[in-house]
């Protein structure tokens, strides 16, 4: 049986990576199916992957494309969610690009180091 796939990445990264070479591989040894995620026609598939950091920092800046994209994304996950394995949840993901959180969870970690070398 083939395994669909999908990937999210910019084409900057795709190219990067070689990921034509990692398609033919997966297709030719492994059965697999890799297709590259399009926000605007989800198609219905069994994995996920992405690299979506600069597509979610973009829609947290307010660029509506961006915006669009991601909220497509997310009801699509939310729509397969039991039936589809997803790589790297968005909103793990948009935890970290949020400076302001990121910045806290850094200062609750010094914080914790202090008080351990007071102990």
């Amino acid at each position: 049986a083939v395994v669909s796939t999908q990937y999210g990445m910019r084409e900057g990264k795709a190219k990067r990576i070689n990921i034509k070479l990692i398609q033919q591989i997966l297709s030719e040894k492994h059965h697999c199916d890799l297709v590259e995620l399009d926000p605007d026609n989800l198609v219905e598939v069994e994995v996920v992957f992405h690299k979506l950091t600069d597509l979610v920092f973009d829609a947290q800046q307010g660029k509506l494309e961006s915006i669009q994209h991601v909220k497509h994304i997310e009801e699509y996950f939310d729509r397969m969610s039991g039936r589809i394995k997803i790589f790297d949840p968005l909103p793990n993901i948009q935890v970290i690009v949020d400076r302001k959180t990121m910045m806290e969870a850094i200062q609750k970690c010094s914080n914790m180091c202090d008080l351990d070398k007071k102990f």
